[in-house]
């Protein structure tokens, strides 16, 4: 998920021969300089789901890994999450509980603060291997300049999922005003409605108050994985799932709560034989995981999937039974024997 330029834009983008760079070249030749990482903003962004409703997220960044957003649907509170020096947190007015996310706090710590320059850079990184990059051109919002960068999927690469991402962003800060996103059948775009440069935020802005006295929890304590057997996980699991014959020994589980399902669990196991060894990821049924454009598809068990079989890494995704599976081989396997030991693979029962 390397540089643009931000002076000059107008000569240097639009030329014709940028018009037809590859995403690689976008990346080495034009993302050159870098962006400043210390950009203090404000921004609205709105957004309509499918089924009509609106979202509004009102977001504040300090440039120095400080953030706050509020977010709205159909103009009620839902969420409020800040990230600040200390501590990352959520406040959830729905469930009406004050999360602490010991865990992305611990994730911040380790890959630091993410400017708006590096966004975008790292979106272009990430999808470069699948998508081409074409800069369409300047477009005046808010007030503002801003180029419009699309990313658009290689015929050969196209897996009926995103297909199109188009990106407005401010030419002077990088920080994105508009974004559009092909997925499927489905159109998403997200717009701001306001943005603002600040130099100073009033004391208090980065930090959360619980007025409401809703219940405090550890995101840690709440989704820590446990160790488990595999009889154990197929007793604890929300319904039956596919595992590996018995030539397959049982090496090592972990089973927690899904955060996003409630009820609904994740499981990682490892099993090994002679050949090497593989690694089980089960989780409720979502969409099939890209690979910075490396799957392609194929069919595992009479089901649609995407398969990865570079020089070291085979993975395969696919969905049954209202489980999602995702599988990784490491060791002395083909793909075609790892497709033959999918096909072998039974359910559990309770």
């Amino acid at each position: 998920m390397k540089r643009l330029i931000a002076i000059g834009l107008g000569s240097v983008l639009l030329s014709g021969c940028f018009q037809e760079m590859k995403a690689e070249d976008v990346l080495y030749e034009v993302f050159e300089n870098g962006g400043s990482k210390d950009v203090s903003y404000t921004i609205n962004m709105t957004s309509t789901d499918l089924d009509g409703a609106k979202t509004d997220m009102h977001e504040w960044y300090d440039g120095n890994g400080q953030s706050k957003r509020i977010t709205y649907k159909n103009d009620e509170i839902i969420y409020e999450d800040v990230t600040n020096n200390d501590v990352s947190m959520t406040k959830d007015y729905e469930n009406e509980v004050v999360t602490n996310n010991d865990y992305y706090g611990e994730e911040r710590d380790a890959i630091g603060y993410v400017s708006p320059f590096e966004q975008v850079e790292e979106l272009v990184r990430y999808y470069s291997g699948s998508f081409k990059a074409e800069v369409v051109g300047e477009e005046t919002l808010l007030g503002r300049e801003t180029t419009h960068l699309r990313l658009e999927v290689r015929p050969e690469r196209d897996i009926g999922m995103i297909s199109e991402i188009n990106l407005w962003f401010d030419n002077k800060t990088w920080v994105v005003l508009k974004e559009q996103i092909k997925d499927g059948d489905r159109d998403f775009t997200r717009e701001a409605t306001s943005f603002e440069l600040v130099n100073d935020f009033p004391d208090g802005t980065f930090e959360i108050e619980n007025e409401e006295g809703f219940s405090e929890e550890s995101f840690i304590d709440l989704f820590k994985p446990e160790p488990v057997t595999l009889k154990e996980a197929s007793e604890q699991y929300q319904s039956d799932f596919l595992t590996f014959d018995e030539s397959f020994i049982y090496d090592s589980g972990f089973i927690r709560p899904d955060p996003d399902i409630d009820n609904s669990y994740v499981l990682n196991l490892t099993f090994t034989d002679d050949r090497g060894e593989v690694f089980l990821y089960i989780e409720p049924e979502w969409r099939l995981v890209e690979i910075e454009g490396l799957e392609k598809k194929t069919e595992v068990r009479g089901q649609e999937a995407l398969m990865v079989d570079e020089t070291s890494l085979l993975t395969f995704n696919w969905q049954e039974n209202g489980l999602q599976y995702f599988v990784e081989f490491t060791g002395d396997y083909s793909s075609e024997v790892a497709e033959e030991i999918l096909s072998n693979m039974t359910f559990t029962s309770k």
